[in-house]
């Protein structure tokens, strides 16, 4: 019975998808790092190769955020995420991330068996899922082959630090985005966490993506312990 519930799942949740959703290995993105609005660092989102898990092909997504000069020295960061991303409907497969950042360090890791209905974390802990499953990589991509407009609400479960939660990304609008790698026209989008105890929402994160194909992400601003972090596309 569960494996019929999440085959009519997937098919809602894929039928979302821009029919031409097709990307490069090898496409890069390398950002210039702000913390607090001041040069902090350097990052970037790499496609490193389509890849074989469990029979399904996979897009294998890197990303890393590094901070340099003075700020590495205060506040060291270095934050290292992988996603086995699938190629037809892009949801996650598989999921790695290590953070290296003052007084914390911690790895985390989990495949998602849909056909099973479980994720295996990295202590080897097995958890129930119901449906398809999003990163931070994954969704990223996700939404960039998605028709948007203004007032759009675009439902997931999200898996971050061995959590799974609701999210909703909202599509705010549009703005013009002045950065070191030129000016965009940009769709703004914000993943936001679902609370559903006090109905409240969590927001932790913006991305500015490209109006016009390939729907960049040319700028990221998140949320912190020590602040806030800006990516802006070189």
């Amino acid at each position: 019975m569960k494996n019929f519930f999440l085959l009519g799942f997937c098919l809602v949740f894929f039928s979302r998808l821009n029919a031409t959703c097709g990307f490069s290995v090898g496409e890069k993105f390398d950002y210039s790092v702000k913390l607090n609005f001041v040069k902090a660092g350097v990052s970037y989102i790499k496609i490193l190769d389509v890849e074989n898990i469990r029979g399904h092909e996979v897009y294998h997504i890197i990303s890393e955020t590094k901070t340099t000069g003075l700020w590495d020295r205060m506040f060291h960061i270095r934050e290292h995420m992988e996603s086995w991303t699938d190629c037809d409907s892009l949801f996650s497969r598989k999921y790695f991330k290590d953070v290296d950042e003052v007084n914390y360090e911690k790895t985390f890791e989990a495949e998602f068996l849909y056909q099973d209905s479980i994720a295996i974390l990295r202590n080897k802990k097995i958890v129930p899922v119901t449906g398809p499953v999003m990163d931070w990589l994954s969704m990223i991509y996700y939404i960039r082959t998605v028709e948007l407009y203004e007032g759009q609400e675009i439902e997931m479960t999200f898996f971050d630090n061995n959590k799974f939660k609701d999210y909703s990304a909202y599509v705010v609008g549009q703005e013009k985005v002045d950065v070191m790698g030129g000016t965009f026209d940009c769709w703004v989008v914000k993943p936001t966490e679902r609370v559903e105890k006090s109905m409240k929402t969590k927001n932790e994160i913006i991305l500015y993506l490209s109006i016009n194909q390939p729907r960049i992400p040319v700028k990221i601003v998140s949320k912190g312990k020590i602040g806030t972090m800006i990516l802006e596309i070189e």
